[in-house]
């Protein structure tokens, strides 16, 4: 049974819609539900001064945004039938392991978000999301063609990258190495 949450405002006039089922028992929706609304609620905390948001925390937001959107290409590619199973088992290893920096990210800014101006990472949400939706066709399809029957050829996947901006941008919230912990 799917429940659709209505939009609501984000604060700066942008309208989230977030669809969510509840049987699906997806951790994903719910760490990314979560992260939305603790921006959105903690926005009106009491009569408390909010720092701008350090370069890292801007990050942070960036590549939480990157790394979901990240995820649901994983997800997409490991739902194709056609795909052979031990490119399925690499998506799937690739799903886990930014499952996981997802949720490094989310203990690293989360705590942080009551004390910073969330218009900025608002704003470094909103780059995330063009980027990726800039960058997503010419780069899924350029993974497509990298695929082989032993799975993804990292030189070719590597190729899809080069001189793009926005894909380097998108690239670098692989390593996590900025993160402090």
């Amino acid at each position: 049974m799917k429940r659709i949450v209505k939009p609501y405002s984000a604060g700066i006039g942008e309208n989230i819609r977030v669809m969510w089922s509840w049987n699906e028992g997806n951790h994903m929706k719910q760490r990314i539900l979560f992260f939305i609304l603790i921006i959105s609620f903690t926005q009106f905390s009491f009569a408390q001064e909010r720092r701008p948001p350090t370069d890292i925390e801007l990050k942070a937001a960036y590549c939480a945004i990157v790394i979901k959107d990240r995820i649901e290409l994983y997800n997409r590619l490991i739902d194709n039938p056609l795909l052979p199973t031990s490119a399925k088992n690499v998506l799937v290893k690739s799903r886990n392991s930014s499952m996981d920096q997802l949720d490094r990210i989310g203990s690293y800014i989360l705590p942080r978000i009551p004390y910073i101006d969330l218009e900025s990472i608002l704003l470094a949400q909103n780059r995330a999301k063009i980027d990726t939706e800039v960058d997503n066709k010419p780069f899924t399809d350029c993974l497509d063609s990298c695929g082989n029957k032993n799975g993804f050829n990292k030189i070719c996947t590597d190729k899809c990258t080069q001189g793009n901006e926005n894909a380097l941008r998108i690239q670098s919230c692989q390593n996590l190495s900025w993160l402090p912990f």
